[in-house]
């Protein structure tokens, strides 16, 4: 072979080989985009995750009962107010001085829209209160009348309710003040579609003496078991450190953290509290 024989194979073998890296060097440009591309999507997935479940009310009886939104709700209204007292100064032309009092307790307002169109009766075999919304209804109203419980230790108290969306750390935990039921839809003289507005009050109450010099224990806080929690997230929430888990379990008697039920109401107890028991 002549040597520019040669050296036109050597010259087209080197650009072929070029040219094979080049397209190579697209398809690893190619993957990388698609891993970014997933990444990213994972990661909108991620941020919208608490978008895509439903909103609940739990209602903390023995057992709790969880009330499933069949719709999220567009919105949701927490209110917070303070309280002022006027003093009477009739010399005053703009007025006496106002005086703060305090805080009260937040307000929650939301509506839940309850649908049962898709069940089909069978009033042969299933009560009353199963068909439709009958009992999705009777527990809703529930939340107004005092627990068995406490009539029977004669300090009626209505059950506490949960109201929880999505991915939250801070559900609101409180009282019903009000229930309103718009029904919207009857089908063999029972309701299957309705819309109820909900009122509740935040439960501020503290176990224990608040005043640090009583010589009693510190103040403690309650939680409300959620979907996903456990006790070492609660502990982290709480203290800022994990491990601190196995005094909360200590203080609520809790044998198995794997295996504590939704709606289950925890003591937190006071850091200090929580040292003492390390």
């Amino acid at each position: 072979m002549s040597n520019s024989s040669l050296s036109q194979a050597v010259s087209t073998v080197t650009g072929a080989a070029n040219t094979g890296m080049g397209v190579a060097g697209q398809g690893v440009g190619a993957a990388g985009q698609g891993i970014g591309d997933v990444t990213n999507v994972a990661d909108k997935v991620s941020s919208y995750a608490g978008y895509f479940l439903n909103a609940q009310l739990i209602i903390l009886s023995v057992p709790p009962e969880t009330l499933r939104f069949a719709v999220n709700p567009n919105d949701y209204q927490i209110g917070k107010e303070t309280s002022w007292m006027e003093s009477k100064q009739p010399s005053r032309r703009k007025g006496g001085r106002s005086q703060f009092q305090g805080a009260k307790a937040r307000t929650l307002s939301f509506q839940m829209f309850m649908d049962a169109t898709g069940i089909l009766p069978n009033a042969l075999k299933v009560s009353r209160d199963a068909i439709g919304l009958n009992g999705t209804i009777k527990s809703l109203l529930s939340t107004c009348d005092p627990t068995p419980a406490s009539l029977a230790e004669r300090k009626p108290m209505p059950p506490k309710v949960t109201f929880s969306w999505g991915i939250n750390d801070d559900p609101f935990t409180g009282y019903v003040q009000k229930v309103d039921i718009t029904y919207k839809l009857f089908r063999m003289g029972l309701p299957v579609r309705a819309e109820a507005t909900v009122s509740m009050v935040e439960d501020t109450s503290a176990l224990g003496p608040t005043n640090p010099t009583s010589g009693g224990l510190a103040a403690r806080r309650t939680h409300v078991m959620v979907s996903g929690d456990s006790l070492a997230s609660i502990s982290y929430g709480a203290y800022s450190n994990a491990t601190l888990w196995r005094a909360i379990a200590e203080v609520n008697g809790i044998d198995d953290p794997s295996r504590i039920p939704v709606g289950t109401e925890l003591l937190i107890p006071d850091l200090s509290e929580v040292e003492g028991l390390a």
